[in-house]
Order: C-alpha cells, then sequence, then structure tokens
C-alpha cells in the first residue's frame, strides 16, 4: 500500500514538475542572448534538461507503465521477443541516463575551467566546442548501448508487473555492473574538479579584490558552481541506487528506489536554477506572466536603442555639417 501511495505521488510531482521544467528550457532558448544567461553553463543546463525531461516521460510511459500492468496486454506482453521496441524502449532510457550523467560531467568541467582556468575558460567553451561535447553527450552513450536493440524482450514478471530486460541473464549483469563502472567513473572525476574548486574559493576569499566587477563576477561564478555541485548530488545517490541494483534480486524493492533516485535526478537542474539565479527565476514569472515588471534585458536594450537615437556625438556631427550644407546651396544657385 506504501509503494502504490509514493508511486502516485511520483506521477503527481511528475504532472507538476514537466510542464515547469518546459517553460524553463523555453526560457532558456527565449533569452539565450541575454547577457545574464547566455554564458555557456545555461546552454550544457539546456542540454541537460533536454535529457531530464525525456527520461521523465519515458520513465512514466514505459517503465513504470509496465511496473504497474498498464496496457499490459495490448502493448507490452505483445513483445515477448527480440524487436524494435522492446530495444528501443531500453535502449533510449539506458542512452538518456548516460547522458544526464554526461551533462553532469560537463556541467562541473565548466566551473572547474571557469574558477580554476579563467584566462582560457572563454576560448575552450566557444561555439564549435560547445555545438561538438552537446552532440558527444548524447552520441556516446547511444552508442554505448546500442546492442540493447538485440538482446532485450518484455517479459511478465506476475499476474500485473512487466519488465523490460534481457533475455541474457550476463548481458543484464554485464551491462549493470558497466553503468556502475561507468557513473562512478563520472562522480570521481566531478568529486575531484568539486575539491579543487572548493581550494580556489578559500584562495580567492584570502585576497583582497578592489574591483567591483570582478567580485561581482566571482560571486556569480561561485553560486553556478554551487548549483552545478546541488545537481551533482542526486546523480551521485543514482548511481548508489544502480550499484545496488546490479547486485540484488528484490525487484519490488529496487524498482521503488530506482523510481525516487530517478525522478530527483531529473527535477534538480530546473529547481535548483531557478532558486538560485535570480534572472533566470524573473525570466521564467516573467514568461509566465506571475511577474509583470520590466526585465533587466529589456530595459538594457531599450536604453542602447535610445542612446543610439539621441546620441550627442550625433548630434553635434549632424549640427557642424549644417554651415556647410547651406554654403553648398548659396554657391549653386549663384552659379544658375
Amino acid at each position: 500500500m506504501i509503494a502504490v501511495a509514493f508511486q502516485f505521488f511520483l506521477l503527481a510531482v511528475a504532472l507538476i514538475s514537466l510542464p515547469i521544467y518546459i517553460i524553463f528550457l523555453y526560457v532558456l532558448i527565449k533569452y539565450r542572448k541575454c547577457e545574464d544567461i547566455k554564458s555557456s553553463y545555461f546552454q550544457l543546463c539546456f542540454a541537460l534538461g533536454v535529457a531530464d525531461c525525456y527520461v521523465l516521460v519515458h520513465s512514466h510511459l514505459a517503465q513504470k507503465a509496465a511496473y504497474w500492468g498498464i496496457w499490459r496486454e495490448e502493448f507490452f506482453l505483445k513483445y515477448q521477443e527480440v524487436g524494435f521496441v522492446p530495444g528501443y524502449l531500453a535502449w533510449a532510457m539506458r542512452a538518456m541516463t548516460f547522458a544526464q550523467f554526461n551533462g553532469v560531467l560537463l556541467l562541473a568541467t565548466n566551473r572547474f575551467t571557469a574558477i580554476c582556468l579563467p584566462f582560457c575558460h572563454a576560448k575552450l567553451w566557444s561555439t564549435k566546442i560547445m555545438a561538438v561535447v552537446i552532440f558527444l553527450q548524447f552520441a556516446i552513450p547511444a552508442v554505448i548501448v546500442l546492442p540493447y536493440f538485440w538482446l532485450v524482450v518484455c517479459r511478465p514478471i506476475d499476474s500485473v508487473s512487466v519488465s523490460i530486460s534481457f533475455t541474457d541473464r550476463s548481458w543484464h549483469r554485464f551491462y549493470y555492473f558497466f553503468g556502475a563502472i561507468y557513473m562512478a567513473v563520472i562522480c570521481f572525476l566531478c568529486v575531484l574538479m568539486y575539491a579543487a574548486m572548493l581550494v580556489q574559493a578559500r584562495l580567492w576569499r584570502s585576497k583582497v579584490i578592489d574591483s567591483r566587477q570582478e567580485r561581482r563576477k566571482r560571486r556569480m561564478e561561485l553560486k553556478l558552481a554551487l548549483s552545478a555541485f546541488a545537481i551533482f548530488i542526486p546523480a551521485f545517490a543514482y548511481s548508489c541506487v544502480m550499484y545496488n541494483a546490479s547486485t540484488t534480486a528484490d525487484y519490488d524493492r529496487l524498482f521503488i528506489s530506482w523510481s525516487a533516485a530517478s525522478d530527483v535526478f531529473a527535477y534538480t537542474n530546473v529547481y535548483v536554477l531557478l532558486a538560485i539565479s535570480p534572472s533566470v527565476r524573473c525570466k521564467f514569472l516573467h514568461t509566465t506572466g506571475l511577474y509583470a515588471g520590466e526585465l533587466e534585458c529589456d530595459s538594457r536594450r531599450r536604453e542602447h536603442i535610445s542612446t543610439f537615437e539621441c546620441s550627442p556625438k550625433l548630434s553635434v556631427n549632424y549640427s557642424q555639417r549644417l554651415p556647410t550644407l547651406a554654403l553648398c546651396d548659396e554657391l549653386m544657385s549663384t552659379a544658375v
């Protein structure tokens, strides 16, 4: 009974959080050229958000639907042989989960270069490099788990639940162990980078900086690093759950723990950024109609336009040309 109530709770949270996440991604697209959110960090957050949203939709419509017997006879039990449908269901879920972890690693790397290597940060995250790393974020997992298409079936567990699993138990164990190691390596690298960032942050505190703009920039970099670390924590918890999955045979307990860890991992990105970044939060509320004030980037754009149209320099140049124009008109009339 507790497990059923818990799953309904997760479904209710998903129905609320998924629209919020979609609006959040729309905000990152709409205001991508604004000065305060056009950095490479927010582009990586958008890529991670795409993976998060896919995992949320896929897990509730496939894995969780199979566990609760939804569409049991009409859909899942039609694919008890190796084929495209069960292969795709397993492949997409695993590939997107690995893409999530790649996204967590990219966020940590981005913050590491911003804090520990600030002089080459912009060059390391240029537009071309961003396009390559985001492509690899999704392409590498897609290739790694490609054998799922030829090894997975939908099979009944009991009178209700259906599992999407390997036909061969040895392949099942191999990929679960491989997934646990893959995630553990990423978590280990993230821990090293966050430790280096912590050391650098302490060095920053020991130095007196006269420039107000530099202090503000460093404060912003540290806040974004804090948000990336907050996203890393549920990723680490998820990797622990998956390691336990490779060593346990209790499918029910495993499924409940996986459901909680997967959903929390997928929600963290959007809620952490809305909580930490006032700029993103303001634009999100403005997009949803909950904030009617003028956005900072809009006021800056209007200020820039008005400055350009009423530029004193342009007015002086034009006034200086007026006597010259009058002299030309006088000469022309005399010649006539």
